[in-house]
């Protein structure tokens, strides 16, 4: 019976292959982690400038065809720069804060804490807001998307415009806060990353929730998806796990023809960020304790901002949402549109 023997030349191509192999990987990594690393230096270079109020780099930081969507429908960099100005102008001492900034791909989500001091007048277009001196604070979860050229092309914000209105002292605000009201600004604490090469898994786990508990009402896989001691900070409450459960229910009655996609959802270490288009009809009645909101059956779209602490068991333990509470009060009657 003959025996196998490889030549040597066999033997010097196979390990000349494996090594390429195990080359390939860490390169291919490396090149992601360059991107995302001058990503991010750009989204800090933004920040710093808002922070020092010199807004003079943004023209070369930006795409010319950029577009900020949340704050206006469609806000481009000179309206951009005029909003910043203008906030600056009512708060001299106005400082933005990171508390997140996560990367992939050409998308940046950055968790930022806006605050100041309200010393000037609010300049709007429908009338001056006239300062309280009191402090400001609100929370904004961004998706900042990249072109080819690496220059920010899109800015994807959340925020809670009716508490920030309601701070700045705009009188048709201030009643319907007191009733439905908003807890305590959470800062996010940030812990080094445990895990390892899990942002798939992150990410997949994350997209079961969507389409199991979101989508299907399949609400038990929430006590597999989230951890037993699991908070959310949402804009309307803190939620721990049996209370979410619960308000996701309560939502799929309301609108039960609903259904939630990912725009975009991308993960780094621990962290996981999303941004959630929930959309369906208004057919049901809202009952809340103070009020009663009759159906209007018409389409809804509800947009939520959200990064996700996960866990080593690759449990959500912690999210912090952003969404425009304003807007959703409008789209179901609550507040006129105008």
């Amino acid at each position: 019976m003959s025996q196998f023997r490889p030549s040597f030349g066999k033997i010097a191509v196979f390990f000349i292959f494996v090594i390429l192999i195990s080359f390939a990987h860490p390169f291919a990594a490396s090149a992601h982690d360059d991107t995302t690393n001058v990503h991010k230096k750009i989204v800090q270079r933004v920040e710093e400038g808002i922070n020092k109020g010199d807004l003079t780099g943004f023209d070369v930081l930006f795409a010319p065809d950029f577009v900020n969507q949340g704050i206006s429908p469609k806000m481009g960099i000179t309206e951009f720069k005029a909003y910043l100005s203008t906030i600056r102008d009512a708060l001299p001492d106005f400082q933005s804060t990171t508390e997140v900034m996560i990367a992939e791909g050409d998308i940046v989500a950055s968790r930022l804490i806006y605050s100041g001091t309200f010393k000037n007048p609010l300049v709007q277009p429908d009338g001056n807001l006239a300062p309280n001196g009191k402090p400001i604070k609100w929370a904004l979860n961004v998706f900042y998307r990249f072109d080819k050229d690496d220059k920010i092309v899109e800015m994807l914000t959340a925020y809670d415009q009716l508490d920030l209105l309601t701070q700045f002292g705009a009188s048709s605000t201030n009643g319907l806060l007191s009733l439905i009201g908003r807890p305590k600004l959470q800062s996010i604490k940030v812990v080094p990353a445990k895990t390892l090469d899990l942002e798939s898994a992150h990410k997949e786990v994350f997209q079961r929730f969507v389409e199991k508990a979101l989508n299907q009402g399949e609400l038990d896989v929430m006590d597999e998806i989230l951890s037993a001691d699991y908070i959310g900070h949402d804009p309307f409450a803190n939620l721990d796990r049996a209370s979410f459960k619960q308000v996701i229910g309560k939502f799929r009655e309301i609108v039960p023809d609903l259904h939630v996609t990912a725009d975009i959802l991308i993960a780094e270490g621990d962290w996981t960020a999303a941004r959630l288009i929930y959309r369906g009809t208004f057919k049901n009645k809202i009952a809340l304790p103070f009020v009663a909101i009759e159906p209007t059956n018409k389409p809804v779209q509800f947009i939520i901002n959200v990064f996700a602490h996960i866990d080593e068991k690759g449990q959500a333990t912690e999210d912090w949402k952003e969404f425009n509470r304003l807007v959703w009060l409008q789209q179901v009657g609550v507040l006129p549109t105008s």
